[in-house]
């Protein structure tokens, strides 16, 4: 059986945010993992760690205090690199 490791999906909620927003992960495998921010010209602004996820969904609320107004994307980082990515519109 050939599993495919970057099945994990992510979905964003609200999208677009203002201070905060409703991350659920669906994780294929069980991972260390790690939650990374970036700006639209790829800097990484946060890193987030999520410590030992295990297998099924997870669901976490990630504060967007501090960030202004634009388009950034949220990468899920584990072992084996990224495994669920997805944009993240902020409005203030």
């Amino acid at each position: 059986e050939s599993g495919n490791p970057s099945s994990w999906q992510m979905a964003l909620a609200p999208n677009p945010a203002s201070d905060f927003v409703d991350l659920t992960l669906e994780a294929a495998t069980t991972d260390a993992a790690e939650i990374r921010m970036y700006d639209v010209t790829g800097r990484e602004i946060r890193v987030t760690p999520l410590g030992t996820i295990s297998e099924g969904e997870h669901k976490m609320e990630l504060s967007t205090e501090g960030l202004p107004s634009g388009v950034y994307f949220v990468r899920v980082i584990g072992t084996t690199g990224e495994v669920a990515s997805a944009r993240l519109a902020i409005e203030r």
